[in-house]
């Protein structure tokens, strides 16, 4: 199964379109914040199922983690996104700004511009591994459609780690 991941400031998260029910974490699309769901459940809060903390994040209790370490493809050359170009642009701006009002500000050179944009590249997806639970009998809905597909069983792999947390198994995938 392959989950579009969000990124925020302090972690990489997925999200579904399950049943918020109190106590679960939910991101809020709009304002792109994560807390706990209280009550009076609106469209653009999305359950958070798995994610990975960031910049020595806090880990949200009771929500499954995606793997600790991720690499970009070898020889993968930075791509700048939209994102990245309009920040650069405001950064210019910015220093236009303060040149012609003498204000004593901050301003930014070349290299800090430049600098504030290499970051690494960030993975977009992560594909989860996931493990057919079928004995065979059609138990706990377990059947093969006409096609010979498993359905009602697939699961996804998880393992827990040492501190008895879930843990996805799977790989994360970047922009090509």
């Amino acid at each position: 199964m392959k989950h579009k991941l969000i990124h925020t400031s302090n972690r990489l998260l997925v999200v579904d379109d399950s049943k918020v029910k109190e106590g679960d974490f939910v991101f809020n699309r709009i304002s792109r914040e994560v807390y706990i769901f209280v009550e009076n459940y609106v469209p653009y809060e999305k359950k958070i199922i798995a994610q990975l903390p960031l910049n020595n994040s806090l880990i949200l209790k009771g929500v499954d983690l995606l793997p600790l370490s991720f690499m970009p493809p070898a020889l993968v050359k930075y791509k700048y996104t939209e994102e990245d170009l309009r920040k650069a642009i405001d950064m210019a701006q910015e220093q236009e700004r303060v040149k012609y009002t003498e204000d004593y500000r901050h301003t930014f050179n070349a290299n800090e511009i430049i600098q504030s944009l290499s970051q690494p590249m960030m993975p977009t997806h992560f594909q989860i591994d996931t493990k057919v639970n079928c004995d065979g009998n059609n138990n706990n809905g377990c059947f093969l459609d006409s096609c010979g597909h498993y359905c009602g069983c697939v699961t996804p792999k998880t393992i827990t780690n040492s501190q008895g947390q879930t843990v996805w198994v799977g790989k994360y995938i970047f922009p090509e």
